[in-house]
């Protein structure tokens, strides 16, 4: 059954931080004269349907640089957690009153605009609660679409246990699929192989390349161009080669963040679930070692693709 959307305040959450661990200030790299999180912000104001754009950052006195240049790009700046992104969405859901969110990635300078409107429309249609392109995934790694209820974030930050569950932001949903309808939003051929988002320090290099032949200000760069860019630009194709991955079943085993996030998380939620037993809280118990279950079952499935 198809969802209303009038009266409904759609936001574009901007989600970026100057921390990453393997690719350090990346939001402020620049591309093209311009940081990339300046790119990802035009790319959010372009997508159709969308009320309204914000940065989310972290409260971090690194991350300082980013909250003034979303001032200076005149969009609403949330700061929160330093590690955990679900915590910081829900604040600004709060501070923005959003119904609902379209996450994204500060380092998603590829991101199609167009493609996210599509998007959008088929989350409305569909009726769904949260709309994705990661089970399976079909779509370049950074041109991720999560478009997403208050409500269903507000259940996932009310019911995620393991820490994991906090850092990426809807993968409690993902690992809990009865917990709300949930949507793939998929496209034909399979372009998964494709990896264009800003992850490594290779992907500099490439993202470098697709920006001065197609970036123009203003201008919108689809998924199109790049492929056909790829296809027909040797120094392009090369870079591209170089960061092709393999088919996953799911879009989470593309990231070596969230399967090592995932391990961790089995100890720790072993520990809460010994601490609940010793103070006699069976349901807490419970709660922990089934929460266990469920994330080494999805382990080893990855480790059986």
């Amino acid at each position: 059954m198809a969802r209303q959307r009038e009266g409904l305040k759609i936001v574009a959450m901007v989600i970026a931080r100057m921390g990453s661990t393997r690719v350090p200030g990346k939001s402020l790299f620049d591309l093209a004269g311009k940081p990339v999180v300046e790119h990802t912000i035009d790319i959010a104001r372009q997508i159709p349907g969308v009320d309204e754009v914000a940065l989310v950052t972290t409260n971090l006195d690194k991350d300082d640089p980013l909250a003034g240049l979303g001032a200076r790009a005149g969009v609403p700046v949330v700061r929160g957690h330093p590690e955990f992104v679900l915590d910081r969405i829900v604040q600004a859901i709060e501070e923005c009153q959003a119904d609902i969110i379209v996450y994204v990635g500060g380092d998603c300078p590829l991101l199609d605009p167009i493609l996210i409107g599509d998007a959008i429309n088929r989350f409305f249609e569909s009726g769904c609660d949260y709309l994705n392109n990661y089970d399976p995934p079909t779509f370049p790694e950074g041109l991720d679409v999560n478009v997403i209820t208050r409500d269903a974030v507000l259940l996932a930050h009310a019911n995620a246990l393991a820490p994991s569950q906090r850092i990426h932001a809807f993968s409690y949903l993902s690992l809990h699929p009865g917990s709300c309808r949930i949507d793939n939003y998929t496209h034909e051929p399979d372009l998964s192989q494709h990896h264009w988002s800003l992850d490594f320090p290779e992907d500099y290099e490439f993202l470098k390349l697709v920006y001065a032949r197609l970036y123009r200000p203003g201008g919108v760069i689809r998924i199109d161009d790049v492929l056909s860019l790829i296809e027909n630009d040797p120094e392009v194709a090369a870079a591209s080669a170089k960061l092709k991955r393999p088919p996953v079943a799911h879009a989470f085993w593309n990231s070596p963040g969230i399967i090592r996030d995932m391990n961790a998380d089995i100890i720790e939620l072993c520990r809460q679930g010994h601490e609940a037993f010793a103070r006699g809280d069976r349901e807490m118990t419970h709660r922990c070692y089934k929460e266990v279950g469920l994330i080494a079952g999805a382990l080893e499935q990855y480790a059986s693709s």
